[in-house]
C-alpha cells in the first residue's frame, strides 16, 4: 500500500488524550512563569529559569521515550520525523491543532519574553518549547497512524 496514511478518526475529543492535556498544562505553567519573570526579572527570573529547565528536561525525556516507541513501530510502518514530531501525517486535524497550537504559543511567548528581558534568567525560556515537541512525539508514537512498510 503506497497511498497516504489512514487518518486517525476524529471521534475522540482532543482533550481526552493525556498528551494534549499535558501540553496545554505545560504551556500555561510556562506562560505564568514567563509573565512573572518579565514583570520582575530580578526577583522572579529564577522561577522562569527553573520552569524552563524542568520543561526542557521533560521534553528531552519525552523525545527519548517517543523515539524508542517509534523505533519499534518502524519495523512495520513508515514513520518520518515530520510525521512523528510535527504531526504532518497520522494525526487528526483537531489533535494537530491542539498540540501544534500549544507549541506555537510556547515558541512565541518564549521569544517575546527573551526579547523583553534578554540578559536575565528569563531568556532561558527559549529552552522550554522542547517540551511541546516531545509531547507531540509521544502522542504520535502512541496514537499516530502511518503507512504500512512494504517489503521489496
Amino acid at each position: 500500500m503506497t497511498g497516504s496514511p489512514q487518518p486517525v478518526p476524529d471521534s475522540v475529543p482532543p482533550l481526552e488524550y493525556r498528551e494534549v492535556r499535558a501540553s496545554w498544562i505545560g504551556t500555561v505553567v510556562l506562560l505564568v512563569a514567563l509573565a512573572a519573570g518579565v514583570v520582575s526579572p530580578n526577583r522572579l527570573g529564577i522561577v522562569t529559569l527553573a520552569v524552563s529547565v524542568v520543561l526542557l528536561l521533560l521534553g528531552m525525556a519525552a523525545f527519548a521515550w517517543s523515539f524508542v516507541v517509534a523505533a519499534g513501530r518502524s519495523r512495520t510502518e513508515l514513520l518520518s520525523v515530520a510525521g512523528l514530531y510535527l504531526l504532518s501525517e497520522g494525526a487528526p486535524p483537531s489533535v494537530r491543532r491542539h498540540l501544534m497550537g500549544a507549541e506555537v504559543v510556547q515558541v512565541v511567548s518564549c521569544l517575546t519574553a527573551a526579547s523583553i528581558r534578554p540578559f536575565t534568567p528569563v531568556a532561558f525560556g527559549i529552552l522550554a518549547p522542547v517540551y511541546g515537541l516531545g509531547v507531540a512525539g509521544v502522542w504520535s508514537a502512541r496514537h499516530g497512524r502511518f503507512r504500512p512498510r512494504t517489503q521489496n
